[in-house]
C-alpha cells in the first residue's frame, strides 16, 4: 500500500497525491498538486479524489467515477472508460488505489477519477 498525502480537504471531498516516488514510471511533472509519470506504453496520473457523504438509506453504498474529456460526449466517454484505476472493497475496508492509468495513445484528456462513498 503506497502512502499518500492529504492535500486539501472540505467536508466531503478529500484529494489525496501519491508520493512522486511511488507512481509507475518516469515522471515528467511533479508539483505540490500533479504528478504525471510515462512508461513504455501508459500514463499514470494522480488526479484521483474521494468523497464521503451521509447515505440517504441505511446502506452502505460506493460508487467510482471516471471522467475525461474529448472532441464529442462519446469521445469522452471512450477516454473515460479507458481509464484503469483499481480499488479492492472487503468487509470492513476499501484500498483505493492513489493514481490512474491509461495507454499513451488515449494522450492527456483530463481524466479523472472519483470514488464516492455513502454511509448511513
Amino acid at each position: 500500500m503506497a502512502s499518500i498525502e492529504f492535500l486539501d480537504n472540505s467536508i466531503h471531498d478529500y484529494y489525496f497525491k501519491a508520493k512522486d516516488a511511488e507512481m509507475p514510471g518516469e515522471g515528467i511533472l511533479e508539483d505540490r498538486y500533479s504528478s504525471i509519470s510515462l512508461d513504455e506504453d501508459s500514463i499514470y496520473m494522480n488526479d484521483v479524489r474521494f468523497y464521503i457523504f451521509k447515505s440517504k438509506t441505511d446502506s452502505l453504498e460506493f460508487k467510482v467515477i471516471k471522467e475525461a474529456n474529448g472532441k464529442t460526449i462519446k469521445e469522452a466517454i471512450n477516454h473515460a472508460k479507458m481509464i484503469d484505476c483499481d480499488y479492492e472493497l472487503n468487509d470492513s475496508s476499501i484500498v483505493l488505489s492513489n493514481y490512474l492509468a491509461t495507454l499513451k495513445d488515449n494522450k492527456i484528456r483530463g481524466q479523472e477519477v472519483k470514488f464516492k462513498l455513502y454511509l448511513p
